[in-house]
């Protein structure tokens, strides 16, 4: 949960409407790619509920992926063919937004674009962080910086607030 609500704290609720009117319901079933490795995806995707797992070519598990992470970031900034792959570990629902809406909403928002970008700054930097800390066999990196606190509460409504809003 903890990474929807470092890109949600960022956005307006402007912003998170945009997303909720724009993106579209994805059900996965249990066993389901989602991503194929060596890919290019066109689609950020937020996990609602479920849970997928992030593998390698040769099937080694890297990351379990629950309700709040997001997928497919990392293509919407480089455009190069994915190493991993995403499959569904249970039945999962997903909200999906089409890169091209992203980019078209960013030539005429320019606040949006520059809080879209700043959300996933901070979204990348802290799994940057996790990671290191994880490898480094030290310190909490499930830990959050008390200055990304401050919006938290506010983040979790607007991620409830996109739930309800798929759901009717």
């Amino acid at each position: 949960m903890r990474k929807v609500l470092l890109i949600m704290s960022k956005l307006s609720d402007q912003d998170i409407a945009w997303l909720a009117r724009h993106g579209s319901r994805v059900q996965i079933g249990a066993g389901q790619e989602l991503v194929r490795a060596g890919s290019r995806i066109q689609t950020l995707y937020f996990v609602l509920d479920g849970e997928l797992g992030v593998v390698t070519r040769d099937g080694t598990a890297l990351a379990s992926l629950k309700s709040g992470e997001v997928v497919g970031e990392m293509s919407f900034v480089d455009p190069a063919p994915t190493n991993v792959s995403v499959v569904s570990r249970r039945p999962s629902l997903l909200l999906a937004v089409q890169h091209e809406h992203l980019r078209d909403a960013f030539k005429t928002d320019v606040g949006f674009c520059a809080r879209f970008y700043h959300a996933l700054s901070i979204f990348m930097a802290d799994r940057i962080r996790q990671m290191n800390a994880r490898q480094a066999g030290g310190g909490d990196a499930d830990e959050l910086d008390d200055s990304l606190l401050d919006d938290v509460h506010l983040a979790g409504a607007r991620f409830e607030w996109v739930l309800r809003q798929l759901a009717g």
